[in-house]
């Protein structure tokens, strides 16, 4: 709402064709942390089959205090009394928030007891979100991220207990997708919980290094698992469809191709998506550091793909999936980010000749 102009038909919000809703959700912070002018929920649910709902932050400078807003929203509201008829089906909070606590005040105004989809870009507070989950008994799907400031890690390798408690705190869901989870130990807890009733699972890397304690920790992260890990994640989702997973490539070791083959254990598996990570430094990984010779050839080796690996990678797969259900393979190299200057683009130069 613009500060200079209070006149808004509000009649655009009950259309019964609305069914997608954009919402900005402005806030401030003072001494005792954020505030967000939440005041305005109960008129961005007044559409009958208004669905999905995409909450951002507002950014925007304000001449007026946020707490002189939320006062006029409030005396607005006791005038014109919003009445919310909207039955959500999918919640997105985008990268820059509002945080999570916005949910437990939309719950009280609409309910959310029919959302299948929540989808939360950054992590605020994990504590709050175990309050959360309770409040969406029919949730089939979820995203989160582990950015944020409110997903901390005692150090580079270790997880995130509260942040993990809250992801399993939600019923069993059908589809996941996680971010930046960086233990195959935190992976395997949240795989316990919901593994059973998993039918698409995406375990997507994070380069991002907020939410830090103690040492630097740059690099890409995520679950590295071995043959023995996917065989006991494949165990853990008996009824998994659909699956993105990144593999730290090792130069077409027997090891590597192992980890291939433990895969064809996804007996309904038909949708794979391998992100083939060619850069076999651990993290920490510091981008300035000049590389040995003997890695930079391995990151040259591990980065070159064509479509004889990838028919290779396929057969692997699927002559050791007894149901042959696999249908589709794709195949993503990734590890540019944290190269030199110098060696980045020499392996984009090779990469495109390639």
């Amino acid at each position: 709402m613009d500060d200079d102009d209070w006149g808004i038909d509000f009649n655009l919000l009950r259309l019964e064709g609305l069914h997608t809703l954009p919402v900005q959700i402005p806030r401030k912070s003072d001494q005792s942390g954020w505030i967000e002018l939440d005041e305005m929920l109960p008129f961005h649910v007044l559409a009958p089959n208004l669905k999905h709902l995409l909450l951002q932050r507002n950014s925007t400078a304000h001449k007026f205090p946020i707490t002189t807003l939320k006062q006029e929203w409030r005396n607005f509201a006791s005038t014109t009394r919003p009445v919310p008829k909207s039955s959500l089906h999918s919640i997105s909070i985008g990268q820059l928030g509002p945080r999570e606590d916005i949910l437990l005040r939309l719950a009280d105004i609409v309910g959310l007891s029919q959302l299948r989809s929540l989808k939360l870009h950054e992590l605020f507070d994990a504590t709050i979100l175990s309050q959360v989950a309770p409040l969406f008994p029919n949730l089939e799907r979820l995203f989160i991220s582990t950015n944020g400031q409110g997903w901390r890690y005692p150090d580079v390798n270790a997880g995130n207990n509260i942040g993990i408690a809250a992801i399993r705190a939600f019923n069993p869901l059908k589809y996941v997708h996680l971010c930046g989870i960086r233990s195959v130990s935190s992976l395997n807890e949240i795989i316990q919980h919901h593994g059973p009733s998993l039918k698409g699972l995406i375990i997507e890397r994070s380069i991002g290094v907020r939410a830090r304690i103690g040492t630097r920790d740059s690099g890409n992260k995520y679950p590295e698992l071995d043959a023995f890990g996917i065989s006991h994640l494949a165990k853990s989702c008996p009824q998994l469809e659909e699956l993105r997973l990144p593999i730290k490539r090792s130069m077409g070791s027997q090891e590597e191709c192992d980890m291939y083959k433990a895969l064809g254990n996804f007996s309904n598996l038909y949708s794979l998506v391998l992100d083939l990570h060619f850069d076999p430094r651990p993290r920490p990984v510091d981008r300035m550091q000049e590389i040995e010779t003997s890695v930079l050839k391995m990151i040259f080796v591990n980065a070159a793909m064509d479509e004889k690996l990838a028919l290779q990678i396929w057969h692997l797969i699927s002559s050791n999936q007894a149901s042959r259900r696999l249908q589709n393979l794709r195949v993503v190299p990734f590890g540019l980010e944290f190269l030199p200057n110098d060696e980045h683009r020499l392996l984009i130069g090779s990469l495109v000749r390639f």
